[in-house]
């Protein structure tokens, strides 16, 4: 909103994304380009994980990926 007041606007101006693709984002007066994670997906993973550690407390540590989408809007079409 600060920025509408100082006369900028993405995309002419400046680019911007969101990282949680909530309800308002697709909302006309924003149009916020955004990644949707899948929160159940998540939330799967961080259970399985825990449970796994609960199993056999010294299990290093790991990293777990869950794809993400891009959700392409107004406020950044230039993205790849």
């Amino acid at each position: 909103m600060e920025c509408a007041q100082r006369g900028r606007e993405a995309p002419a101006d400046f680019q911007l994304i969101g990282f949680d693709n909530t309800p308002t984002t697709a909302q006309y007066s924003y149009q916020l380009t955004t990644l949707h994670q899948d929160v159940a997906a998540i939330a799967r993973q961080a259970l399985a994980r825990l449970l796994e550690r609960a199993a056999d407390p010294s299990q290093p540590s790991r990293t777990t990926w869950v794809e993400v989408t891009l959700i392409h809007r107004r406020t950044s079409p230039f993205v790849i």
